[in-house]
Order: C-alpha cells, then sequence, then structure tokens
C-alpha cells in the first residue's frame, strides 16, 4: 500500500500578524523542495485582522490546512492543535512574522 502522506509538515502559527503572514507565504513559495512531499498547515491564534482570509486565499503550491481559533489561546494550544493536524513524518513550527530561506 502506497503511503501518500507527506515527508514534511510546516505548522504555522499566527495572532494579527497578516503583513508579516503574506512575507511568510510568499518565501514559502520558494523552498526548493518537493512540493507533493510537503503541507502547510495555518493555525490562527485569533487573530482580529485578515491574517486566517489571507491564508486561506493564497495559493501554495503544496498541501494545506488551516484552523481559526474564536479567540486568543496562546502559542502552546495553536502549537498543539497544529501539530495535531500534521500528517508529515516530520514538523517544523513557525511563527508567521519569520522569513523562511530556500
Amino acid at each position: 500500500m502506497e503511503n501518500n502522506n507527506p515527508t514534511f509538515s510546516l505548522v504555522i502559527i499566527g495572532f494579527n500578524t497578516e503583513q508579516c503572514l503574506k512575507k511568510l507565504l510568499v518565501s514559502i513559495e520558494k523552498i526548493k523542495y518537493p512540493v507533493e512531499s510537503m503541507e502547510v498547515i495555518y493555525i490562527d491564534d485569533g487573530s482580529r485582522d485578515n491574517s486566517f482570509s489571507l491564508f486561506e486565499s493564497f495559493e501554495l503550491n503544496c498541501s494545506t490546512k488551516s484552523f481559526a481559533f474564536k479567540q486568543n489561546r496562546g502559542r502552546v494550544y495553536a502549537s498543539d492543535k497544529g501539530i495535531k493536524l500534521a500528517t508529515g513524518e516530520w514538523i517544523l513550527t513557525l511563527q508567521s512574522n519569520v522569513v523562511v530561506d530556500e
């Protein structure tokens, strides 16, 4: 039986970081990694800006998942939720105000 799970799950935790999130997503697009082996998961920790909508409408070349808390719960809850949604063998958690190198 073939395993269709990605090798790598990138879990992004965000709270009111719409402008930074866009920069991060653009940088993810430039990663030199097979897109079929990667998934990007965005956990919105109760943002009041358009962070969640931005992620939902951004067209990444890989598999995506997202979840939004109705109110801010903190990094621990957000990270835990992202890890539970991840299906990759490897998981990297990031704050949404960083940029990744290709």
